[in-house]
């Protein structure tokens, strides 16, 4: 038991507390390497991988994983290291190939927890609520901090969050948004929209209630738009499965009915200036809600509007062009992280693949991602939890990087407790 208590907790850390855990290496001034990083794979080793390899083993050896997330995996672990043998990476870049085996460490923690079952799994459950209500809280805290509501005493917490930030974002700094223990609002957005299906489908009863509410407060709080987009998107796809699954001709016309009235809607308040300005008007006065309610509109209107309905979302479209000009003289990509080699900042999942690897690359992220999404449709409820997490990740993918944030590292548990279970499922078909 102390093991297990000692795993989670490094998980946690891994997961959650990484990005404020930084320390400047020897690096002339460009990179930093996170201290946690670098003794995470080796405790794993030791905690996980070699007492519980036999069942490591037989996930590994499985078809689905070989076929859908190990092609993603050898991509981020060999990349790095042509980037630094035929691209002019420094040496340094090789580090980025923790990119896979952090992941991977991760997803082992999975599977173990998973096939040790019973006080595991509730163990397990229990340190993740308590995650979900810290990031929340502190989510919370800075929310009020910006807006001057914290009180006196309180106000340290708020100081000190903001004096870490600082200190490792520099002009990279974002204020107004909540970004939990992370330094960046989408990574936030990463964990609230994961630990909100990860609550739907595996917490139950109270913690089921407060996992979800906790969760969603936090998606509002870091303000980030993609993130809100998937989860609306993956609730959506996942409802409109659910019912073709479950319901007859007439509930499947019902649900397909009430989701064009509802787009319907939103296309007329968001396309129409004089409705649209009668209604959210009175929202905009209101100080949190204001001025997440503005961001969140001038996204929508992209989809109404084209890019240049928002200047930040137009920008990101025109790096999009740069890249692909880069590509047409570099075929198979810049092989390490893009933006070392282009000077522009990747702000989309799919386009930073195909930057980096070309479509061979791009091809593997689309296998990681449809492996996940055609389980939409089971009637288990790990399966549909890595369904409705891999189709939050595709959309979220248009707008962020999410797969290179901390934070992503919750789906690759939840690839974890899928193959476990899968492996399980296997076996006693084989031997009943």
């Amino acid at each position: 038991m102390i093991r297990l208590h000692l795993t989670l907790l490094l998980a946690l850390i891994q997961i959650v507390f990484t990005e404020r855990m930084a320390v400047q290496l020897a690096t002339g001034g460009r990179g930093m390497v996170m201290l946690a990083n670098l003794i995470d794979p080796w405790l794993t080793l030791g905690l996980v991988v070699i007492p519980f390899w036999s069942d490591i083993k037989q996930v590994l050896g499985t078809r689905v994983f070989r076929l859908y997330w190990l092609p993603f995996t050898a991509c981020n672990l060999v990349l790095p290291v042509l980037a630094f043998l035929l691209n002019g990476y420094p040496a340094r870049g090789i580090f980025a190939t923790w990119n896979a085996i952090l992941p991977i460490c991760i997803m082992f923690v999975g599977i173990v927890g998973t096939f040790r079952g019973g006080a595991y799994q509730r163990t397990i459950s229990n340190y993740f609520l308590l995650a979900i209500l810290v990031q929340a809280l502190l989510a919370m805290a800075q929310m009020a901090g910006s807006l001057g509501y914290m009180p006196g005493p309180l106000r340290v917490i708020y100081e000190w969050d903001l004096a870490v930030k600082v200190k490792f974002t520099g002009n990279n700094l974002i204020v107004g948004r909540s970004t939990g223990f992370y330094l960046n609002p989408n990574s936030l957005g990463v964990w609230g929209l994961l630990a909100f299906w990860i609550s739907f489908f595996l917490l139950e009863g109270r913690k089921r209630t407060i996992g979800l509410v906790a969760s969603f407060l936090t998606i509002l709080l870091c303000q980030s738009r993609g993130t809100l987009f998937a989860l609306l998107g993956s609730a959506a796809t996942y409802g409109i499965a659910l019912t073709y699954r479950r319901g007859d001709r007439e509930d499947r016309k019902r649900i397909l009915h009430l989701t064009g009235l509802l787009a319907a809607i939103a296309i007329v308040l968001i396309a129409t200036p004089e409705i649209g300005d009668s209604l959210h008007g009175l929202l905009l006065d209101v100080p949190i809600i204001g001025r997440a309610y503005e961001r969140y509109l001038s996204g929508a209107m992209v989809f109404t509007q084209g890019a240049s309905a928002d200047a930040n979302f137009n920008g990101r479209v025109s790096f999009w062009y740069e890249i692909f000009k880069y590509i047409s003289t570099h075929p198979f990509g810049t092989l390490g992280q893009p933006e070392y080699k282009l000077g522009i900042p990747m702000d989309n999942q799919f386009v930073s693949a195909f930057a980096q690897g070309n479509l061979y690359y791009l091809g593997a992220l689309l296998l990681l991602l449809f492996g996940g999404a055609r389980l939409i449709g089971s009637s288990l409820n790990t399966s549909k939890l890595l369904a409705t997490a891999s189709i939050a990740i595709a959309i979220n993918g248009i707008t962020a990087v999410p797969l290179s944030y901390p934070a992503s590292y919750l789906y690759w548990a939840i690839v974890g407790v899928f193959l476990a279970e899968h492996v399980t499922r296997h076996s006693k078909e084989v031997h009943p």
